[in-house]
């Protein structure tokens, strides 16, 4: 299919109302479901249409990828089957052909060359996609990624290279991710998904290049609580749910919850008063029961014992080891080694974040260390840690990429503006060198994930929690695979 199918004009939608602006979630997650088999009906549309695929989404804002939050995962699926990007990572991790097919580079991996499909991308589409985005927000995680990259030559209609500031042995993983699809931002679409209708209750999109067309229908619900009726009543076979309902929507429907998303960690800041010292850091670690923060989050969750997702490709367990484990008595005497010390401020920006902050003031109190919540202005968290306002900050990753290399170079490189810390210490910078000059995805990787170790036993990383995706599938679909982004993957329909 061609770059140039038009989407629908109305790109920013109004999401519909409940009936009553004043019940309760509960009164309307049951209006959901005593509505949901009535509103969604589907058969009569399905019944002549082939393999079809029935989700019940909350539509987004918008479904460009480029100014798509990843968060979002309603948006993220759909902008995932409209669009492409170059190349794409699988969800068991494998990095494969989209729009390119095929790429090299240079033996110093500073310059990479994609052969495209001419019958659907040009060279010059590339270049201007990679542009837009490069000109977006520049505190975006995809623009920090693309930082490195000097320029952007059309060689050929049909070659597009890319050279790079530095050596980056992983570049082609990292424009796999979503936020680089190649968009126009004019409504557009690159994915092998194109849209044969779409109005504010119902969008359908075809996949022609099947050898049978493959059609996925989308339903437009008004919350996540209707989403999760309309699966639990059996008329949609995937739905976004909201994330305390994840594990009950998946056993009604037979099937695991099979993809985690999104880290949360908290960022200690060595060069403030309260840690400068690595006994205290230290101790901070050994003080914090996450298990226990985990077990009072309204969603499931995972304890965390690394920055990256289990689902991503790259990802190794255990790399925290037993500086993470809760350990009431090593923080003690960690302490007992420090004299005067300051009260740690811990920043927050909203709900969820003051429970954590409370929770974790409590934790250290019992050991003897004194904090202190401080609210900052949603936002400007990272500010408040680089104005040395507060001394530990909560922080969220959501990859724009399923590989560690998207996450680790960007959270550890003393000069990538993700890393809120600065120099993390010759060592880490040593093995973020070798991996970016190494083609070997499992010694890249292997590289990355010393460093994270390296950057854990300085204590100024805190996992705590691995957040579970949405998305719940019909077992009669087993091969829609929730990716590590929260995106889908849909191998073959019945």
């Amino acid at each position: 299919m061609s770059f140039v199918r038009p989407l629908s004009l109305v790109l920013v939608a109004a999401l519909a109302v409940s009936c009553s602006r004043l019940e309760t979630a509960e009164q309307r997650a049951e209006r959901a479901r005593e509505e949901a088999p009535e509103r969604l009906a589907f058969d009569a549309l399905t019944a002549d249409q082939g393999p079809t695929l029935r989700l019940a989404l909350v539509r987004p804002e918008t479904w460009d990828p480029i100014e798509l939050s990843m968060s979002d995962q309603d948006g993220v699926i759909i902008a995932d089957l409209l669009f492409d990007g170059l190349t794409e990572a699988t969800a068991d991790g494998r990095l494969i052909p989209a729009l390119a097919s095929g790429w090299s580079s240079t033996d110093d991996y500073q310059a990479w060359t994609f052969a495209l499909d001419t019958e659907r991308i040009s060279a010059e589409q590339v270049r201007k996609s990679f542009e837009r985005l490069q000109n977006g927000a520049p505190e975006s995680a995809a623009s920090v990624l693309l930082s490195s990259v000097a320029r952007i030559d059309v060689v050929d209609s049909a070659t597009v290279r890319f050279v790079l500031s530095t050596p980056n042995a992983g570049f082609a993983w990292i424009v796999s991710g979503l936020p680089f699809s190649i968009t126009d931002g004019d409504g557009s679409v690159s994915g092998r998904y194109g849209l044969v209708s779409d109005d504010m209750n119902r969008t359908v999109l075809l996949d022609e290049q099947q050898d049978e067309p493959v059609s996925v229908i989308i339903d437009w619900v008004v919350d996540h609580e209707a989403a999760e009726a309309a699966s639990a009543s059996g008329v949609v076979d995937g739905a976004v749910v909201p994330l305390a309902a994840t594990v009950a929507a998946a056993q009604g429907v037979g099937a695991p919850v099979q993809a985690r998303s999104i880290v949360r960690f908290y960022v200690l800041d060595p060069s403030t008063p309260a840690l400068a010292d690595l006994r205290v850091r230290r101790a901070v670690m050994a003080s914090i029961d996450r298990a226990a923060l985990v077990e009072d989050l309204p969603a499931p969750a995972l304890v965390a014992d690394s920055l990256v997702a289990p689902t991503t490709a790259g990802f190794a367990g255990g790399v925290c080891g037993v500086g993470c484990d809760f350990d009431a008595e090593r923080a003690v005497l960690l302490l007992s080694e420090v004299g005067d010390r300051s009260a740690i401020r811990i920043g927050f920006s909203n709900d969820r974040e003051e429970a954590f902050a409370n929770a974790i003031v409590t934790q250290l109190g019992v050991v003897g260390l004194l904090a202190e919540p401080i609210e900052i202005v949603s936002g400007q968290l990272s500010e408040a840690l680089a104005n040395g306002w507060v001394d530990m900050v909560p922080f969220g990753w959501v990859a724009p990429a399923a590989s560690v290399d998207a996450v680790l170079p960007a959270l550890l490189s003393a000069t990538s503006p993700a890393n809120l810390i600065g120099s993390l210490g010759a060592e880490i910078d040593q093995a973020l060198l070798a991996a970016a000059v190494t083609g070997d995805d499992t010694d890249r990787w292997a590289l990355l994930q010393r460093g994270q170790q390296l950057a854990l036993e300085q204590a100024v990383f805190v996992p705590v929690a691995v957040a579970e995706n949405r998305f719940v599938a019909s077992p009669a679909f087993n091969d829609v695979l929730p990716r590590a982004d929260g995106s889908i993957e849909i191998r073959s329909l019945p």
